[in-house]
C-alpha cells in the first residue's frame, strides 16, 4: 500500500495486536531468551541478536496504527509522532536523534515501550532508537520494513550495550558509500567494531519523500500506559544537510492511541528552557492536542563556560576539563551533550559528557605526548544543533618525566621450550619506586605472555611470565605509563632446543634498553551504555614525538 503525500498516523491500514506480539523472521543471528529483570539480557555468543528469538513484542513501525487493537480492556497500543513540514527535509543523506536513557521500566507481560526516529529511504523504512520490553532492559536496536507494508525485514537489538539511566545516547543514521547507510551510536559502530550489523542497503543514496521522517515513540500495554513519567530528549529529530546537522522547523506533534491512555510532550514552545528540536514527553507531561507546534525558529542561544585545571600538563599526562552550560538569562540547561575535542591529538574520557541539573558536565584530558613546551587548543561544543554554544582555552603542555625499567628474568637462561618469570622494576626519576603505574607487555617470536597488562605495586614491580613455544628469536617489549611519564625496555631472547643432558638447556639472553622517554597515559574509561559515549577502557598508546 503506497502513502500519500502527507503523513497521516493510523491510516495505513490495520495490524492485530496479537500479530504485533508474534515473532518476526529471523535475518541476522539467533540467541537464547533473555532473562527478565533489571540485570537485563544475556547475549548467547553475539553482540547483536536478532528479535525474533526474544520473548514479548519486539520493536514495531512507529506508523503502525494504534486503532487497530483488541478491545480497550484487554489492553492498547499508543504512538507519539513529531513531525515537520520544513522544505529542507529532502533530499537528505542522514537521520539523527539524541535520547536521555529513562530509569528502567518494569513492564507486565506482554508489554514495549520504544522512543526512535524514522524515515523513508528507497523502498524501505529505516527505524532506530531505544527499545524495552518486559523480558529486555532498555537496549539499542535498528529495524528495517518495508515501505507502506510494514512488513518487517529486519530487527536487530544490540542486548549487550547496556545503556544508564540520564545518559544521552546520540543516534545517527548516515550514508556510507554507494546506496549503503551506517547506524552509530555514541560514535560506535552500532553492533560493535568488526560488526556488519551497523550496515544497510537501501537502494538509494539520499532520502527523498518529503514529510517521511519522524520522531516516535510507541507503547504496547495490557492495561494501563507503559511510558515513563518524564522524559528528555535532547535532539527529538536531526536531518543531514550538505555535510552539517540541522534541525527541522516547525516540529509538530501527533498522538493516535487507545483512548484516555495518551502521555503528553511539550517543546520550547510550551518550555522555554528546551531547546528548538528538544522535547520532554511523560504522563507527568501534559496532553498535546494533534496538531500541536512544539518548536520554530533558530537554534536555542546558550552560554559555555570552560576550564582545564591543573595546567601546564604533562605530556601523556591528565587534567580535568569542567564546564556549565546556561541559556541567555543564566539559567542551569540540564540533559545536553557536551562534545570536546582539541588540536593537538589529545583524547578525553569521555569524549562526550551530559550536563547535571547545574549544567555543569566534567570529562579527563588525557595529553598527547610532547617532546618541548607546547600549547594545545581545547574545543567544548554543544552536541546538538538545536543550542548554539561553543567555548575554547588554551592549554600548556610541557614535557614528560622519565621512568628507569629494569627487566629481570629467572631462571636465567632456561627460556628453552620451557617459562620463566619476568619481574619488571620501575622507578621514577629521583630511583623512588614508581607506585601504581600501568605496565605492558608484548612479545615477537616463539615466546607467549601470560599476563600482558600489568600495574606496579609499593615496591614499583610487576610480574608476569614468559613461555617459549620453540627455537628462535624474540623481542620483548616492555612500556611503564604514568600520569605524564613514561619508559620502555626490551629484552632480546633467542629460544634453543636442549644439546646436552635432559636436565640442561643453553639459551642466550641480552637485554637492551631502548628507550626511556617522558610521556605516559592514564587509563580512560568509556561509556557505556553502558556504552555511553565512550565507555570501554582506553587502551594505551605508544608516544610520539619523543626527545
Amino acid at each position: 500500500m503506497s502513502r500519500g503525500p502527507r503523513r497521516v498516523v493510523g491510516a495505513l491500514g490495520a495490524l492485530a495486536l496479537a500479530a504485533l506480539l508474534l515473532p518476526v523472521a529471523s535475518s541476522t543471528v539467533a540467541a537464547t531468551p533473555a532473562p527478565a529483570g533489571p540485570a537485563g539480557p544475556v547475549s548467547a555468543g553475539s553482540t547483536v541478536v536478532d528479535v525474533a528469538d526474544t520473548s514479548g513484542p519486539h520493536p514495531e513501525d512507529p506508523r503502525a496504527p494504534a486503532s487497530a487493537v483488541g478491545a480497550a480492556a484487554e489492553g492498547g497500543v499508543g504512538t507519539l509522532t513529531v513531525n515537520s513540514s520544513d522544505p529542507r527535509d529532502v533530499p537528505n543523506t542522514g537521520l539523527r536523534t539524541v535520547i536521555t536513557q529513562w530509569p528502567y521500566l518494569v513492564l507486565p507481560d506482554d508489554s514495549a515501550f520504544q522512543v526512535s526516529v524514522e524515515e523513508v529511504i528507497g523502498p524501505a523504512e529505516a527505524v532506530f532508537g531505544i527499545f524495552e520490553n518486559s523480558t529486555l532492559t532498555p537496549v539499542p536496536f535498528f529495524a528495517v520494513f518495508g515501505n507502506g507494508t510494514f512488513a518487517p525485514i529486519t530487527d536487530r537489538i544490540w542486548v549487550s550495550d547496556r545503556l544508564e539511566a540520564g545518559e544521552a545516547y546520540d543516534f545517527r543514521l548516515e550514508l556510507a558509500n554507494g546506496t549503503n547507510w551506517t547506524l552509530s551510536v555514541n560514535g560506535e559502530p552500532f553492533g560493535g567494531a568488526g560488526t556488519a550489523y551497523s550496515s544497510y542497503d537501501f537502494g538509494a543514496s539520499e532520502a527523498t519523500w518529503a514529510v517521511s521522517e519522524a520522531f516516535a515513540e510507541r507503547a504496547i500495554y495490557p492495561g494501563s500506559p507503559v511510558a515513563p513519567g518524564l522524559l528528555t530528549v535532547p535532539l527529538a529529530l536531526g536531518l543531514d544537510e550538505d555535510g552539517a546537522w540541522y534541525v527541522p522547523s516547525p516540529g509538530i506533534a501527533v498522538y493516535d492511541g487507545t483512548a484516555g491512555s495518551q502521555w503528553g510532550v511539550s517543546g520550547s514552545a510550551q518550555n522555554g528552557s528546551l531547546a528548538l528540536g528538544e522535547v520532554e514527553t511523560g504522563t507527568s507531561v501534559a496532553d498535546a492536542a494533534n496538531g500541536t507546534v512544539l518548536w520554530s525558529g533558530s537554534p536555542t542561544p546558550a552560554h559555555l563556560v570552560l576550564a582545564v585545571a591543573p595546567t601546564p600538563v604533562r605530556g601523556n599526562g591528565a587534567a580535568s576539563v569542567d564546564v556549565v552550560l546556561t541559556d541567555a538569562s543564566g539559567a542551569a540547561l540540564a540533559g545536553v551533550p557536551v562534545v570536546f575535542n582539541d588540536s593537538l591529538g589529545a583524547a578525553f574520557a569521555p569524549s562526550v559528557a551530559t550536563t547535571a541539573a547545574n549544567g555543569a558536565a566534567s570529562v579527563e584530558f588525557l595529553a598527547p605526548n610532547v617532546s618541548a613546551p607546547e600549547t594545545d587548543s581545547v574545543t567544548a561544543s554543544v552536541g546538538v544543533p538545536g543550542y548554539a554554544a561553543t567555548n575554547r582555552t588554551s592549554v600548556p603542555l610541557v614535557p614528560g618525566t622519565r621512568l628507569t625499567v629494569r627487566l629481570l628474568l629467572d631462571p636465567s637462561g632456561h627460556l628453552v621450550d620451557g617459562s620463566a618469570t619476568l619481574r619488571v622494576e620501575v622507578n621514577s626519576s629521583d630511583d623512588a619506586p614508581a607506585v601504581d603505574v600501568a605496565v605492558t607487555v608484548s612479545a615477537s617470536g616463539p615466546v607467549v605472555v601470560t599476563a600482558d597488562n600489568l600495574s606496579t605495586n609499593l615496591a614499583g614491580a610487576a610480574v608476569t611470565t614468559l613461555s617459549a613455544t620453540g627455537p628462535g628469536e624474540a623481542v620483548v617489549v616492555v612500556r611503564a605509563l604514568g600520569n605524564g611519564s613514561w619508559g620502555e625496555e626490551s629484552l632480546e631472547v633467542r629460544t634453543e632446543r636442549p644439546t646436552v643432558g635432559a636436565g640442561e638447556v643453553a639459551a642466550v639472553l641480552a637485554a637492551s634498553v631502548v628507550l626511556a622517554a617522558a610521556a605516559g597515559v592514564v587509563s580512560a574509561a568509556r561509556h557505556r551504555r553502558g556504552r555511553r559515549p565512550g565507555r570501554t577502557d582506553r587502551p594505551a598508546r605508544p608516544p610520539s614525538g619523543l626527545p
